[in-house]
């Protein structure tokens, strides 16, 4: 066979401290984290700007809406999303508001 990607996904409780070290969440008391690594090429960083565009894709022939429908979805439910990439390593970092517990009737 050829090279064998990986694909890591952590979820975790973010409150306080571990959102400012994720450099986002700004806002948000409690959230779930949700984080998705590769150890692909990476995402060239003047890409990295625009990759929740819509019609952005790097794949020929592909509607690059993927990422744009998911940033959507995030942002609907008052959460963030952010990329950081360099070759051998890209991370995604989602973080999604915690309802406080009142509406859950």
């Amino acid at each position: 066979g050829g090279m064998r990607g990986q694909v890591t996904i952590r979820t975790a409780y973010a409150a306080g401290l571990s959102m400012k070290q994720a450099r986002l969440g700004a806002g948000l008391r409690r959230a779930m984290l949700v984080s998705i690594e590769d150890d692909g090429l990476g995402i060239p960083r003047e890409r990295q700007a625009t990759i929740f565009d819509v019609f952005q894709s790097s794949k020929s022939g592909a509607r690059g809406l993927g990422l744009s429908i998911v940033s959507e979805v995030v942002t609907a439910h008052g959460g963030q999303i952010r990329v950081d990439s360099e070759p051998g390593k890209t991370l995604f970092t989602v973080l999604l508001p915690l309802g406080d517990g009142a509406d859950n009737g």
